[in-house]
């Protein structure tokens, strides 16, 4: 679960710094692309608004690497769609439900440590393309004033082919997260892995 603190502190970040400059060290794709993701079979189309800012490759050896990879894209710093893929290496002690569950957790102890106020829904079961995730959300709230809403922070997560998935997508309003999560809906897994092309993929459409 280590790789999904990476989440925890954009969602930190938006916070302390709404102005902050994109990393130029990170790789930065304008035009619009299709993101193919072969350990989990995911494919989703990028918004065409929105720009990739980070995408990691697959390590050469899933079974020895610690390392989580995924995709990161977004229209501004404040609308930020993000996800890890990690390998859970046989975890038999707890379920991919209750690993859910304690990022919930994570993500609400993080808040609070740092003085921010914020409140998450129940957790829910939703299916897209037939893969089962939780999911909740997050309003975080401006300082001084507990009604008004400065950031919606909307999570997805499921276990897929010994892959733990997560998704966080942060944004500063509901119509733009409506966008987003139309086109996460909109991706697809493929079941029979073995049809899926050879390593990760981002391609240019």
């Amino acid at each position: 679960m280590k790789n999904v603190l990476i989440i925890v502190l954009v969602g930190l970040s938006f916070m302390s710094c709404e102005d902050n400059k994109k990393n130029e060290a990170l790789p930065i794709v304008t035009n619009r692309i299709l993101y193919i993701q072969d350990s989990i079979g995911w494919k989703i189309e990028v918004p065409e608004t929105y720009e990739c800012i980070y995408y990691s490759n697959v390590p050469d050896s899933l079974e020895s690497s610690e390392d989580g990879f995924g995709l990161s894209f977004q229209k501004d710093e404040k609308n930020i769609f993000q996800s890890t893929i990690e390998k859970t290496n046989g975890i038999e002690t707890e379920s991919w439900i209750e690993r859910s569950q304690a990022l919930k957790l994570l993500f609400a102890d993080n808040y609070a440590v740092n003085g921010i106020k914020a409140d998450s829904s129940e957790t829910t079961d939703v299916f897209i393309d037939d893969v089962l995730f939780n999911t909740y959300e997050f309003r975080i709230y401006n300082d001084n004033d507990n009604d008004s809403v400065r950031m919606y922070q909307l999570m997805y997560s499921s276990e897929i082919n010994e892959f733990d998935f997560n998704i966080s997508i942060v944004t500063q309003d509901l119509e733009e997260q409506k966008k987003i999560i139309q086109y996460f809906y909109n991706s697809s897994f493929e079941k029979n892995l073995d049809k899926v092309e050879s390593k990760e993929l981002i391609r240019t459409k």
